[in-house]
């Protein structure tokens, strides 16, 4: 019996020990009379630990009598190459409505044609059979300005996987203005079910962040949208995560912020709020707003939105919610797909603006508009690479807090193809985790020595 390597040790703010297991999710809290069982876990004591205090550590995943990092290896190598799961993000456009001053994204602008979007179905028709899931993502641009070809596509891939019982689900990032509730139904109709929206704090705050190109208030249309689908729409499988990117900006009407959406939402825990700094993204945008980002206080931040959101009863939607593997890149597993407006097959979004031999090894294939799908194997493999000896201990996975939830893969662009000098997202999972125990403590959700 040892320590986990990936426990957290810290304490509330009433001074109650806690620890907090990043492989299992779990938190337990010590009451103050039982910090001696703390200090003996500390100290590798286990011996004195009382067996019901003993039973609950072990439950937890505080303390493991098993190598940790080679099962979590084992389980990381099952995903990456897993056979059994297609999943493809679509981009139908990357022209957007909105021209927010954090985004890296500018013209010229394109669309796809009906005969790009007919192969990549004929592409699926041929191969779909070798999967038992199929995940369909969205994204742009902003892809509800192709809203006819999302509703076409969506619904034909929904068809085409009932008819050879493959299990389906489809999502999207939009930005919201034009997920009118007539739109909203032909999507969840045809399994469009998970939605990130992003709403950059109050009226004003949004506004100034994220203008639309024709209208100033923007903020009042995505509101208006949510609360129809809200109040007319009963699918208990719908998930729509409100996201706020904050910055010096808006960092203070976040509680406001979250007062407004409790209003709003806060009976219907379909609707969740996700936290992200400002970060830069890249870009000719960025580089006229440096002051929007805070990634240097991301800590506090997310701290201080799990307080306030705990206190506030509001609806959180952490990295972490989803457990192990959650934060691992999507671009380092084999069968996931990025299928650009123009049929390229790429690996990563953010790589599309990159420049250079990235922007190069991002392309990695093709599907032709007969169906026929051509890879350059060599470059798919440099997004693929695990194990690398190097590569871990350069950016000290083994023992990381996060490496639960990224398997030392939370961005392949930096570690594989730009190769990084140092794990760009190892503080950033290490904030987070930070937030969630602060969101666990106030809401209850922890397992106690008492």
């Amino acid at each position: 019996m040892k320590k986990s390597i990936y426990n957290l040790y810290t304490e509330n703010g009433d001074g109650r020990k806690i620890i907090y297991n990043s492989f299992t999710g779990k938190q337990v809290r010590f009451e103050k009379e039982m910090e001696k069982e703390y200090e003996n876990v500390l100290t590798d004591n286990f011996h004195q630990i009382r067996k019901e205090h003993l039973e609950v550590l072990m439950a937890s995943g505080i303390l493991v009598d098993v190598e940790e990092f080679h099962e979590l290896n084992n389980f990381y190598n099952g995903i990456v190459f897993n056979q059994d799961f297609l999943e493809i993000t679509v981009l139908p456009t990357d022209a957007c409505n909105f021209r927010c001053i954090y985004c890296y994204q500018t013209g010229p602008y394109h669309k796809m044609e009906l005969d790009t979007a007919n192969g990549l179905l004929m592409f699926l028709e041929k191969n779909c059979m070798k999967y038992k899931r199929i995940l369909l993502g969205w994204f742009g641009g902003e892809p509800l300005l192709q809203k006819d070809m999302v509703i076409y596509v969506t619904e034909r891939v929904k068809n085409m996987c009932k008819k050879n019982g493959i299990a389906f689900v489809s999502r999207m990032s939009t930005n919201g203005y034009e997920l009118d509730l007539d739109t909203a139904k032909s999507l969840i109709k045809n399994s469009l079910l998970f939605y990130q929206i992003t709403i950059d704090g109050t009226k004003e705050t949004h506004n100034i962040q994220r203008p639309h190109i024709a209208n100033g208030d923007s903020y009042e249309k995505i509101i208006y949208n949510l609360k129809e689908i809200k109040n007319n729409i009963r699918s208990s499988q719908l998930s729509i995560a409100c996201r706020i990117n904050v910055s010096e900006r808006n960092y203070r009407v976040l509680d406001s912020f979250l007062d407004e959406f409790k209003e709003q939402f806060g009976d219907d825990t379909r609707f969740k709020v996700v936290v992200e700094p400002v970060h830069d993204w890249g870009g000719e945008n960025i580089e006229k707003n440096k002051d929007l980002v805070i990634d240097d206080r991301l800590c506090e931040i997310v701290k201080r939105f799990c307080e306030l959101a705990a206190k506030k009863e509001v609806h959180v939607l952490m990295p972490m919610d989803f457990g192990r593997g959650n934060l691992l890149c999507e671009a380092s597993r084999k069968n996931s797909l990025v299928f650009n407006f123009n049929g390229d097959l790429l690996k990563c979004t953010s790589a599309i603006y990159t420049g250079g031999i990235a922007q190069d090894i991002n392309r990695i294939g093709h599907i032709d508009k007969q169906g026929n799908c051509h890879i350059n194997e060599n470059w798919e493999k440099q997004w693929l690479k695990r194990e690398d000896d190097e590569l871990m201990d350069r950016y000290g996975c083994r023992n990381c807090i996060g490496y639960p939830l990224c398997g030392g893969s939370s961005c392949v662009l930096a570690t594989n193809i730009i190769k990084a000098d140092v794990c760009e997202n190892k503080q950033r999972i290490a904030d987070y985790i930070e937030g969630i125990v602060v969101y666990n403590d106030l809401t209850g959700k922890y397992l106690e020595i008492a």
